[in-house]
């Protein structure tokens, strides 16, 4: 399943940035990936990446702990074309 993972620079933090740059990279792989949902891992701290994969239409599915750290995993069905179209 394709992941999605971005990192930006704290000085560019609450600009949108990274929605903007994410919402392309997210285009693109609904027409790369057709039809399969890709997902992302976040820290559980890290709430504005939540906001951004939130915006982009990523929902939580699954809560891990790898070695003390705490994670989401977040899934974002697939908005690609279909074969027929």
């Amino acid at each position: 399943m394709p992941e999605l993972g971005w990192a930006l620079v704290s000085q560019f933090h609450g600009k949108g940035y990274a929605t903007e740059a994410l919402r392309a990279a997210v285009a693109w792989g609904d027409n790369y990936f057709a039809q399969r949902q890709t997902v992302c891992i976040i820290h559980r701290d890290n709430h504005r990446s939540f906001r951004v994969a939130e915006k982009l239409g990523y929902k939580a599915i699954f809560k891990a702990t790898v070695s003390g750290e705490s994670n989401t995993i977040l899934a974002r069905p697939a908005q690609g074309r279909s074969s027929a179209g």
